[in-house]
């Protein structure tokens, strides 16, 4: 919200489309990192640096969508 008088709050979304694996890979993350596929990247969320995943994940583009409504 830009203030508390805001009727139009600023929202920011983001998705992250991948797969759920039966055996967990990766020691990276936390959670569901480890079954996480993402099949354009061909590997599990775990298997990720923090700053690959910083740059692919559902709350990074939320983010990112966020920071570029919020300067508009």
């Amino acid at each position: 919200m830009r203030s508390a008088d805001d009727p139009l709050p600023l929202v920011g979304q983001g998705q992250w489309w991948g797969e759920l694996l039966l055996e967990p890979r990766g020691n990276n993350g936390h959670g569901y990192d480890p079954i996480f596929f993402d099949p354009k990247l061909g590997r599990t969320a775990a298997e990720l640096s923090l700053e690959e995943k910083n740059t692919c994940s559902h709350r990074a583009l939320a983010a990112q969508a966020f920071c570029e409504a919020f300067q508009a």
